[in-house]
């Protein structure tokens, strides 16, 4: 059994168990809230609070959840007179892997996206790191590090000190940086020339770095869970917003090999490695996504339900390689997804549905397997650990 923290039609955030439990509210009704993010070792969910606006403007807040003693308590608020860092997105949170410090853009005054650091477990105040947009981050898998991807710049942050080097490799044409799950060893992307960039990865010390694949335009990149392999989504169509292939690049032999022709929006690597869960336009049309299962050793794929997602589902998808780190849809066990939305194929675009009219649904990954229904909402997320008994 594993826990589920999604938000309801009433900006509640409430869990409930994989095998159909009752769902109990972890924040408090009259309130809005979003974004649930569980840390690693599944003890906490940081969550954003957000009043009037469109964008969330009027209050925003960070609370962290202790969802055993049911606590809540404010770690940040936003300065007066800044918004959401997009449309129903107040901030975005990344957990370090030991679950002692948490990561989070939000909105300033005059510098715009910002990174902070706050310390869940010394309970310090959060420190201002970086300003600049687009912005991502990754935490290294020994949370010592943080490698941020700021405009077009690099730095590396060492979360001790938490004073920013800057790493000598520019790049405007891919979004998120990443980590090797096993080593301090990063992956981020360097341009060669205007419509051309290098994937490359190196140390700790940002120097040394190795080019493991060229390619032409944008780039987004996901390592394997073994932490040999890198997932590189290439042939972007920029009218449509779908890669056209995948390719499994070995960052050893520094070779490649495509592993799926097919168009997708997304791509998520499950926990044991042994398949890709991607995203494809529908059949019917353009007016819905469906997901398809890759099976990585036999390189056979399959697809699974249509849907039409919500406006966080959806900046998931688009920006997955950020949100593959902090919001997988895999299940622990590599064998359940979860998203959230309005089942069916359409074949012509429409307005997206709104929370009260989307659910979130779990789907097993079998071959024609049908969803099921966790509850009314617009976002779902899996708690990375099993549940305990008792909780």
């Amino acid at each position: 059994m594993t826990l589920i923290a999604f938000v309801d039609p009433d900006g509640r955030v409430q869990l409930t168990s994989s095998s159909n439990g009752r769902p109990r509210s972890i924040t408090p009704a009259g309130m809005r809230f979003t974004w649930p993010t569980w840390s690693p070792s599944g003890e906490f969910v940081a969550v954003s609070r957000y009043g009037a606006g469109e964008n969330g403007h009027g209050g925003l807040r960070i609370c962290l959840a202790d969802h055993a003693d049911e606590s809540l308590s404010e770690i940040y608020a936003n300065m007066p007179g800044t918004d959401a860092i997009a449309q129903e997105t107040p901030h975005y949170a990344m957990w370090s892997p030991d679950s002692e410090n948490l990561a989070f853009v939000a909105q300033m005054p005059k510098n715009g996206l910002t990174i902070f650091v706050r310390g869940v477990i010394t309970g310090n105040e959060p420190k201002q790191i970086i300003s600049g947009g687009p912005l991502f981050a990754s935490w290294s898998p020994d949370s010592k590090y943080i490698l941020v991807h700021s405009g077009q710049l690099h730095y590396l942050i060492r979360s001790d000190d938490l004073e920013p080097a800057q790493i000598p490799v520019v790049s405007a044409q891919y979004m998120s940086p990443s980590w090797s799950p096993l080593i301090n060893s990063m992956a981020f992307c360097g341009e060669l020339s205007e419509h051309e960039q290098g994937l490359l990865v190196a140390e700790t010390d940002g120097y040394g770095a190795r080019m493991i694949s060229e390619v032409a335009g944008s780039a987004t990149f996901s390592w394997h869970p073994a932490g040999r392999h890198i997932g590189l989504a290439k042939d972007l169509d920029r009218a449509s917003g779908f890669y056209n292939s995948l390719w499994m690049v070995d960052t050893e032999k520094e070779t490649e090999e495509q592993i799926l022709s097919d168009r997708l929006l997304s791509f998520f690597w499950s926990p044991d490695g042994a398949f890709v869960a991607y995203v494809t336009p529908s059949e019917e049309g353009n007016g819905s996504i469906r997901w398809a299962i890759l099976n990585v050793n036999t390189r056979e794929s399959y697809y699974l339900t249509d849907f039409q997602p919500t406006r966080e589902q959806l900046n998931i998808f688009m920006f997955f390689d950020q949100y593959g780190q902090s919001h997988s849809p895999w299940s622990h066990d590599s064998r359940s997804l979860i998203f959230a939305g309005r089942l069916g194929a359409r074949a012509v675009r429409s307005r997206l549905p709104e929370t009260r009219s989307s659910q979130v649904y779990t789907l097993s990954i079998a071959q024609e397997s049908r969803p099921s229904m966790v509850g009314p909402g617009g976002l779902g997320v899996w708690c990375p650990v099993p549940e305990q008994p008792g909780t």
